[in-house]
């Protein structure tokens, strides 16, 4: 599955301006930006990001820990839209997040990210270099293969 297709979902849903939509095109938005980085950390980088709670943070520590500028502010990013994800999902009680100018933000924000996402992994050189980088931080260096 193309992750980009969560992000073509959280559009969609946004044109019913409901609650439940709103919500849902946040958590939506969120794994299309999470799952292209993490496809351009395991797939272009060599990360080994892993699965389930471990590989939001791995992915954001990795981006974060990259030493290019442009991703590491994408990883400080994704950790923002994390938490909105989180709020939209388990915080009923939090209604901003209902808000369809708001929640449009929030998807707006993720599509600016996956194109820089993407851009980023076409580039082998900036790969190379952030590779290298992310292998040196002792925050990350265990998650790169070999």
């Amino acid at each position: 599955m193309n992750p980009t297709d969560f992000h073509t979902l959280a559009q969609t849903l946004l044109k019913k301006q409901g609650a439940a939509e709103c919500r849902t095109a946040i958590s939506r938005a969120y794994y299309a930006a999470h799952h292209v980085a993490v496809r351009l950390l395991t797939k272009r980088i060599g990360a080994s990001i892993g699965q389930g709670t471990n590989a939001h943070g791995n992915a954001m520590n990795c981006l974060s820990n990259s030493g290019d500028t442009e991703v590491m502010r994408l990883g400080n990013q994704l950790g923002d839209l994390y938490s909105k994800r989180i709020r939209a999902d388990y915080y009923l009680d939090r209604t901003d997040v209902e808000n369809l100018g708001t929640a449009a933000g929030y998807v707006e924000q993720a599509r600016r990210m996956i194109e820089a996402l993407e851009l980023c992994s076409r580039d082998g050189e900036r790969l190379d270099r952030m590779r290298e980088t992310i292998r040196a931080a002792p925050a990350t260096k265990h998650l790169l293969r070999g």
